[in-house]
């Protein structure tokens, strides 16, 4: 109980998180991977808002500090290109690149804190199923959030589309889809909160691939 009450009390101001805000979608707008790029930090921060609705939790978290992580959570790709290393070591780069962007603006050591761990643990849920069920609430929702954006419909369609365009690329798509697939059909076991498969994608229009 005391860590919740101690991590209630660590806010981030408007003013600090539009600052925040501005500087890395005008960063993440540099890249070219659909996957990893303003929009994708955009729909993630979206996704985590509308995860606190759904659950009602709206009144743990403070907002501003949740969007400042959907927002930075994939700054690792503003200086590494995606790959297999970069995949495999993404929460380890993570909190190495985004510790000296932190200094930037003024944060409490404690809120720093919150946003670095939040942003390193939050890949290989899917399809790995490395889940922060044990770690703090900012934590969980960001990588529900990121984990539910897997299946947003625009992001299935840019990578399908992209792929397309080579023989290579289209085997890709074949096994992308069945994965997708498999993603949709056991949602709740790549998610910290389960429940989430059930009622985020109530218009069953934003399953690309069902």
């Amino acid at each position: 109980m005391t860590v919740i009450i101690k991590m209630m009390n660590e806010t981030l101001n408007e003013n600090t998180y539009r600052e925040i805000e501005a500087y890395t979608l005008s960063q993440m707008a540099k890249l070219e991977n659909s996957n990893h790029n303003d929009e994708h930090v955009v729909r993630v921060k979206n996704n985590a808002l509308k995860i606190l609705t759904l659950l009602g939790i709206e009144g743990q978290v403070d907002k501003n500090l949740l969007k400042a992580i959907c927002l930075l959570h994939d700054f690792t790709y503003t200086v590494k290109k995606p790959g297999m290393y970069t995949y495999i070591f993404e929460g380890q780069i993570e909190k190495r690149i985004v510790q000296p962007v932190l200094t930037k603006f003024e944060i409490s050591d404690e809120t720093k804190k919150i946003i670095i761990s939040a942003v390193s643990q939050h890949a290989h849920s899917f399809p790995f199923r490395k889940l922060n069920k044990r770690h703090n609430i900012y934590a969980k929702v960001l990588q529900d959030a990121d984990t539910l954006d897997f299946f947003d419909c625009l992001r299935i369609k840019n990578y399908m589309e992209r792929n397309n365009r080579s023989i290579i690329g289209k085997i890709k798509n074949k096994i992308g889809g069945r994965m997708i697939v498999y993603g949709l059909q056991n949602l709740g076991s790549f998610l910290n909160y389960p429940v989430l498969a059930k009622s985020f994608f109530a218009d069953s229009s934003m399953k690309c691939i069902s």
